[in-house]
């Protein structure tokens, strides 16, 4: 599928929805447990569904509705999560979090910030923290709404 397609076919709450039924893989949910956990009207998930049936990220069986796991690391968008134990965690916040240690280390080794490398050292990680964060942020806010 072109890239177009895909960012026209997977709307934040498409994404939403495909997320939580990744997040109960390998069970299948149906339209009821959908709609429940969600607080989405019925025609409203069953667009998103269709949505995602077109694409084949999941496929229905009687029990509801599953991900298909031949697709799943084939969406570019979807490759932004991880799945630590339970949880869905965007890579952004792990990368912030690994630039924030970083930045706690240099701390903590007192590099002085006023020699060449510790400068460069922290304007860097600042710097990636920064940005690490608020990609973060947008994809957090892209997913709730």
């Amino acid at each position: 599928m072109q890239p177009e397609k895909v960012r026209e076919t997977l709307t934040p709450s498409t994404i939403r929805v495909y997320l939580h039924i990744l997040k109960r893989n390998p069970k299948s949910l149906s339209l009821t447990d959908l709609k429940d956990e969600l607080g989405l009207t019925k025609p409203t998930i069953l667009h998103h569904l269709s949505r995602l049936q077109q694409m084949n990220l999941i496929e229905q069986n009687t029990d509801g509705y599953k991900i298909n796991p031949e697709k799943v690391p084939s969406i570019g968008v979807l490759k932004v999560y991880l799945k630590v134990g339970p949880y869905l965690v965007s890579r952004y916040l792990i990368y912030s979090l690994l630039f924030l240690g970083v930045f706690a280390l240099i701390f903590l080794m007192k590099v002085p910030f006023m020699s060449t490398h510790g400068f460069i050292s922290y304007i860097i990680d600042i710097a990636a923290f920064g940005f690490s964060f608020r990609e973060y942020l947008r994809w957090k806010e892209e997913l709730a709404s």
